[in-house]
């Protein structure tokens, strides 16, 4: 994504969403970046639908894209567990710090980073600005 390399880096290629306990590389799944994404972006419109289904005009793309860049940037520069994670190099394991056998940081487990980005969807729905949330 955009200048940042989280989740990019950090993003376990795998069947399903869960992340083992023990993983100390990744950050999150493909499967939770999509579901992510889709929450981020969804509208709740036939137009977002069928983008889903049809690829959109490259303009689309690139304004949709840029959300999702402005979106990721935001949290790593308000939440110190990304931007820990965001200067580091996957060889560093630093996501072995915030993931445990008792679950861990929130935003390290897959369920835990859907249900805060639909939270934060659902306050930018209500009004709240992104930068007071």
């Amino acid at each position: 994504m955009g200048q940042n390399k989280l989740p990019k880096a950090f993003l376990l290629v795998k069947k399903g969403k869960a992340i083992p306990a023990t993983d100390k590389k990744f950050f999150t799944t493909l499967e939770t970046l999509y579901d992510v994404i889709d929450t981020i972006l969804n509208r709740d419109t036939t137009e977002w639908r069928d983008w889903k289904k049809f690829r959109p005009a490259d303009q689309v793309i690139r304004r949709e894209y840029k959300k999702i860049v402005a979106f990721w940037d935001a949290m790593i520069e308000a939440i110190p567990a990304l931007s820990d994670l965001q200067d580091s190099e996957r060889e560093d394991e630093k996501a072995a710090g915030y993931r445990n056998r008792n679950g861990g940081h929130l935003l390290y487990r897959p369920a835990g980073l859907v249900m805060v980005v639909e939270v934060i969807k659902e306050l930018l729905v209500a009004g709240y600005k992104q930068e007071n949330i």
